[in-house]
């Protein structure tokens, strides 16, 4: 049987998570779990646990800071 374990992580000051394998950028906080599909969207014979060492903490990127709000009103985020 599978168990399956969230892990959350929480990046330095300043930092952001970036997946190893694509750069992906995930913000300050993570939770890792089951990996059920590979890179490329293809479903995987076999679920596998996701690590912290498939990630890196990189500097927080300038153009991401502050440039997304969610509005109370309708719980949407706006682009500024």
């Amino acid at each position: 049987m599978i168990q399956i374990t969230d892990t959350y992580y929480i990046a330095d000051e300043g930092k952001w998570f970036s997946r190893v394998a694509d750069s992906m950028l995930f913000g300050a906080e993570i939770y890792l779990g089951m990996i059920f599909r590979d890179i490329n969207g293809s479903v995987l014979s076999e679920p596998i646990q996701d690590a912290i060492t498939n990630y890196t903490e990189i500097d927080m990127p300038e153009d991401y800071f502050g440039s997304f709000n969610i509005n109370p009103e309708n719980s949407e985020f706006e682009n500024k």
